[in-house]
């Protein structure tokens, strides 16, 4: 790891199993475009990423399609969610929709990741 980590808790709505992914940040200008990131689930590498696209917004201006492709969930949901990572205080903040590119990837930890989450490649019923 020699570029600087965008680390994530949670591997939400499956996305770090793809070769394009996103993630909504509170704005900071350690995010840029056409930077290079060790991208980490819990301190454990997974590939690097490149930052193809940057969109800056206040949490009353979260569309749905962001909040789907990023958590799985719809706007509330996700507002709720990054409330709980980063306070009520956030509620006025500028937040940054990332989305990054895949450069290299850490297929022994996707197996892994596979095996705690068997499912997520299974067709949807219904």
């Amino acid at each position: 790891m020699t570029n600087k980590p965008i680390d994530f808790f949670r591997n939400w709505n499956g996305k770090l199993f793809c070769e394009a992914f996103s993630t909504i940040r509170l704005k900071n200008d350690r995010y840029q475009i056409g930077e290079k990131y060790d991208i980490t689930l819990n301190d454990q590498w997974c590939g690097d990423a490149e930052i193809v696209h940057i969109v800056h917004f206040k949490l009353d201006q979260l569309k749905e399609s962001m909040s789907y492709l990023d958590t799985g969930f719809g706007i509330r949901e996700t507002i709720e969610q990054l409330l709980s990572i980063y306070g009520n205080d956030a509620l006025n903040e500028t937040f940054s929709y990332i989305v990054l590119k895949r450069i290299t990837k850490d297929y022994h930890l996707n197996l892994h990741l596979n095996a705690l989450e068997p499912n997520i490649n299974a067709p949807v019923q219904g």
